[in-house]
C-alpha cells in the first residue's frame, strides 16, 4: 500500500516566519486592551464623580455680633448680619468637564443632623463652569435681615471678638451650616446634587480654614 499523505496544514503554524507570531500576539493584546480601555471609559462616562465643594474662609458683620433682645410687641430675638465665605468649587473628573444649570446656597443654624433647621438667609450662586481636573474660588455673600431667633438660637448666635486670637477672631457657638443645592450637566447629562457644609468653629475671620462639603443626599440623574 502507497504511504498515506501527509497534511500539508497539521505543522502550517511552525513553519511562519518568526516575525508573524510576536505581531499577531501583538495584535491579540493591543486589541483586548482598546475592549478594556473603552468599557472603563464608557463605564466613567456612566458613573461620572460628583464635584466637589470646601468653605476656604468664613466670616460675620458685624463683629461682634448679638441679636437684638425682644420687645413688647415680639417674644422673639431679631438678627440683622452679613456673612462672606470663599467657597471652592472643583471638578474631580479626568476626562469630563461639568457646569452648574442652576446652584441656590442656604445658610441655616444647626447642623446637619438637626431635623428642624432655621434658614437664616438664602443667595444664588454663580453658574460656573469647570474643565476637568481644575477649580475656582468664589465670594458667597448672605444677608440677614430681621430674622427672628428663639432665646436658645441667639444665646448661640451671640458673637464677640478675641482679641487673645493670633489674629482678630470672630468666635461663637452657634451649629451654622450652609446647603447648596443644584442641577448640574456633565456628558451631556443633568445630574440633581445636595451638600451640606458644616462650619468648624462655627463663626470666624481666619483664613486657611478649609471644611469640606459633605453630599447631603445621593448624587441623582435626572431623566428629563
Amino acid at each position: 500500500m502507497g504511504e498515506k499523505p501527509e497534511n500539508p496544514s497539521s505543522d502550517h503554524w511552525y513553519h511562519w516566519p518568526a516575525v508573524i507570531k510576536p505581531l499577531l500576539l501583538i495584535l491579540f493584546v493591543g486589541g483586548w486592551s482598546i475592549i478594556f480601555y473603552s468599557m472603563v471609559a464608557q463605564e466613567n462616562s456612566l458613573n461620572p464623580l460628583a464635584p466637589e465643594f470646601r468653605i476656604y474662609s468664613a466670616a460675620v458683620s458685624p463683629c461682634p455680633l448679638a441679636p437684638t433682645p425682644p420687645s413688647a410687641a415680639n417674644r422673639y430675638h431679631s438678627l440683622t448680619a452679613t456673612w462672606n465665605f470663599n467657597l471652592v468649587f472643583a471638578n474631580p473628573n479626568t476626562k469630563l468637564d461639568l457646569y452648574y444649570e442652576s446652584l441656590q446656597a442656604d445658610l441655616f443654624y444647626g447642623d446637619e443632623e438637626t431635623k428642624d433647621k432655621l434658614m437664616l438667609a438664602t443667595t444664588p450662586l454663580p453658574l460656573v463652569a469647570l474643565t476637568t481636573m481644575t477649580q475656582t474660588t468664589f465670594n458667597v455673600t448672605f444677608a440677614t435681615a430681621r430674622a427672628y431667633v428663639s432665646d436658645d438660637a441667639a444665646k448661640e448666635l451671640i458673637i464677640s471678638s478675641n482679641s487673645s486670637s493670633a489674629g482678630d477672631g470672630c468666635y461663637g457657638s452657634a451649629k451654622l451650616g450652609v446647603k447648596l443645592t443644584g442641577f448640574f450637566r456633565i456628558d451631556k447629562d443633568l445630574w440633581f446634587s445636595t451638600y451640606f457644609c458644616d462650619l468648624s468653629p462655627p463663626n470666624y475671620n481666619v483664613t486657611d480654614q478649609s471644611s469640606e462639603c459633605e453630599i447631603y443626599n445621593p448624587v441623582e440623574r435626572c431623566v428629563c
